[in-house]
C-alpha cells in the first residue's frame, strides 16, 4: 500500500471516528432530554390526577349541599305551618 493511500485511509478513519464520537455525544444528549421529558410527564400526570381528584371532591360537596337545601326546602313549609298554628292558639 502506498504512503498516500495509507494517509487517505488514516484521514478517512479519523473522520469516521470523529463522526461516530459526535453521533455518540448527540445520542447521549438526546437520551438525557428524553429522560427529562419522561420525568416531567410523570409529574404532569400526577398533577392531572390530583386535579381530577379535587374536581370530584368539589362536585361531591356541591351535590351534598344541594341535598341539604332540598331537605330544608321540604322542611320549611312544615315548620311554618307549625309556627302559625302555635301563634294562633
Amino acid at each position: 500500500m502506498a504512503a498516500e493511500e495509507r494517509n487517505t485511509l488514516e484521514q478517512l478513519f479519523y473522520r469516521l471516528e470523529t463522526l461516530v464520537q459526535k453521533d455518540h455525544e448527540l445520542l447521549t444528549q438526546l437520551d438525557r432530554k428524553v429522560s427529562a421529558l419522561l420525568a416531567r410527564s410523570d409529574v404532569e400526570e400526577e398533577r392531572l390526577n390530583d386535579h381530577e381528584r379535587r374536581i370530584r371532591e368539589l362536585e361531591f360537596a356541591k351535590w351534598k349541599l344541594a341535598g341539604v337545601v332540598a331537605f330544608l326546602s321540604a322542611l320549611m313549609p312544615l315548620l311554618v305551618s307549625l309556627l302559625t298554628r302555635r301563634a294562633m292558639e
